[in-house]
């Protein structure tokens, strides 16, 4: 699953239906299809990107994957854009289509830039930015607009925290990843900066996501709020905890389960309905 980004796509659908239910805006059933399905898609292109480059020396067993079976994931994922589209057209309205148009436009630029950079490390070049902020509009922005709550302060925040979330868990994996990186020849912040000011910069961006949580609930307090900030917290907890116990998280990557799967506890939200 985690060699697939199945892992990843099941996240993405547990948080589209933790924001759906959150903004109290019901989404067509093709919204749920069309998410984990886009964000397959576009992680499979970028790992067939990389593996295509590295060929046989890629050192990570996805890439190594990844070019194995690299005409059948090709032939799959053209097919899942085709699909995308499709459904796109035919259920989620102009504002759904205009938006995956969007996304599709703004997932181009970076993997354009992406593959600009190749082997270069600047600060300026976070390539992980990019994949959380696409990973993070993504989910919560057809929501948003559906429920034209763009600039509100109860849907804006919470985004801003699934996005640091998002953002501390992609610079932890290149922290761990550190060597392989440099060993592929791939472009990282970490790689960049270095781990001791990448360590620190993680710490500072989960207690900023933690920091905005106690904002939100200062200023609402209603059930809904808590339930989201609960699941949030849980899974700044475990990313945190993935920096604080690094060598144990290490050990036959550790670090990618439990940082894949703190993207998993959303579809808690659907419990907490129930209680």
């Amino acid at each position: 699953m985690r060699l697939l980004s199945l892992d990843v796509a099941a996240g993405a659908l547990g948080a589209g239906i933790m924001v759906a239910g959150f903004l109290n805006q019901p989404m067509h059933w093709a919204w749920y299809l069309i998410l984990p399905l886009a964000v397959w898609t576009i992680y499979t292109g970028d790992h067939l990107l990389d593996a295509y480059r590295l060929k046989e020396n890629a050192s990570t067993p996805r890439h190594q994957f990844h070019y194995k079976f690299i005409t059948m994931l090709s032939i799959i994922a053209l097919f899942c854009v085709v699909v995308c589209i499709a459904m796109a057209l035919l259920f989620l309205g102009k504002t759904g289509f205009y938006f995956g148009l969007g996304m599709g436009g703004l997932v181009l630029i970076h993997l354009a830039l992406v593959k600009l950079v190749g082997e270069r490390t600047s600060p300026f070049l976070v390539k992980e930015f990019g994949v959380a902020l696409i990973y993070t509009l993504g989910i919560w922005g057809l929501p948003i607009l559906e429920a034209d709550l763009a600039g509100e302060g109860i849907a804006m925040l919470p985004m801003v925290q699934f996005l640091l979330l998002a953002l501390a868990n992609l610079l932890t994996f290149s922290l761990f990843e550190h060597d392989l990186d440099e060993a592929d020849g791939q472009t990282s912040f970490v790689r960049a900066l270095g781990k001791p000011f990448s360590l620190s910069l993680i710490r500072l961006v989960l207690a900023a996501a933690v920091g905005i949580g106690a904002v939100v609930l200062t200023r609402y307090d209603t059930k809904a709020v808590m339930q989201v900030e609960m699941i949030i917290a849980l899974m700044a907890a475990i990313l945190a905890a993935l920096v604080f116990k690094m060598r144990w998280f290490a050990q036959n990557e550790r670090y990618r389960a439990w940082g894949d799967g703190a993207f998993l506890l959303p579809f808690f939200y659907l419990l907490m309905q129930l209680l």
